[in-house]
Formats: C-alpha cells, structure tokens, sequence
C-alpha cells in the first residue's frame, strides 16, 4: 500500500508548476481532473488499484514537472498500515417517558445501523432530542445538546433552500457535544444504498 505524501488537492497544480512551463493553463487543469476521474482509475477508493494507478500517475506528474520528493530515500510514497473493521453486532434501546410512567419503545433492528469512530462504544442514559433542520446555536443551546442523542432528518425539504445541508447540520451538534447522531433515511432506495454502505467492513 503506497500513499503520497502530500495532499491530492495539490494534484493539478503538478505540471503546472514545471519549471519549463511560464503559466498556469486551464486546459491542463482540466486535463488532469478527467484523467483521474474516469472510470479507469475506478474511484481512487484505498487499497484498490484504482488507487495505486493515482499515486502513480500524480508522482509521474510531479517528477516531469522538476519537483523533488523530501521523503527519506527520495521516493514520494510511504508505507501505512491499514486496519479494516466489519460491523459485529449492535444493539439499541428506547424508553419514553410520560407523567414518572416509563415504556419500551418497540424497533425493528434491520432499520436501524450504528456506527462509530472507535472499536467499541457504548452510550447509557441518554436523553433523545429532535432537533429538526437547525443549525444555529447559542452558547446555552450548546451546552443544552452536550451529552445528547441528536435526532435530525437526511434530506432537506426540496421547497426550503435556506436550509443547511446534512453535513453542515450534523457537524454543529457533534461540534455542541452531541453523545451520537441519530439519522432519519425516510428514503427507501436511500436506506438500501446507506445501509449496505455502513455494514460493510471498512478500512
């Protein structure tokens, strides 16, 4: 397995910046971009040899445009380790709670994927809070969502564009401290593609 060293997004700026070539020309630019993303080079996902034939070309690139690499033994790739994980089992619980009564709230668990950062994780006792398609928080609001399960819809509304996309509204909870994020795919066809992508093992 062979990474760069330096990020991608430098990539078109390669022969762009050879030492024989005066300025920089959208043509090339643009050149490179299709060249990576055709289907040859297979999504450039790790590990695969889409990936390898990226490296390869950007390093070939790089060395016709003049540049040097500053890795030990002048070569521009290092080794990394890669650990993959499969999802092993999961497990999750809701109670409602009305007037002091609690109650078990029934899940069908093939609706419901967990995921996480670590190897393991677990949360307890945790309050449930829909939050809907806010964004904006005060210090106080944020403080309020610290420890919290952060209950937010995927898609937004199509007639509403003043509203922040997913990832800009899951960030500013996990931002505020949320415990976890708990995401509503009302999507059929949407559910299907995200949980075979989360079951999956990954690198």
């Amino acid at each position: 397995m062979r990474l760069l060293l330096i990020a991608i997004t430098v990539l078109s700026y390669s022969t762009l910046a050879n030492a024989h070539s005066d300025e920089i020309v959208e043509a090339d630019m643009r050149s490179h971009i299709e060249i990576l993303a055709s289907d040859e080079f297979g999504g450039r996902k790790p590990g695969t040899q889409g990936e390898n034939k990226t490296v390869n070309y950007i390093a070939t690139r790089w060395a016709e445009a003049g540049l040097k690499a500053a890795a030990d033994g002048s070569s521009w790739y290092a080794p990394v380790k890669l650990v993959e994980r499969t999802p092993s089992k999961q497990k999750i619980s809701f109670n409602r709670y009305k007037n002091g009564q609690s109650k078990s709230v029934r899940l069908d668990t093939d609706q419901i994927v967990l995921r996480g950062r670590a190897e393991f994780a677990q949360i307890s006792n945790a309050q449930v809070v829909y939050v809907g398609y806010s964004t904006a928080l005060s210090a106080a609001e944020s403080d309020a969502m610290a420890g919290k399960l952060v209950l937010l819809p995927l898609r937004n509304p199509r007639e509403r564009e003043d509203i922040a996309d997913y990832a800009e509204r899951k960030a500013s909870f996990v931002n505020a401290g949320a415990a976890g994020i708990l995401t509503i795919v009302d999507d059929g066809g949407r559910w299907e593609r995200n949980s075979r992508r989360y079951r999956r093992p990954r690198a």
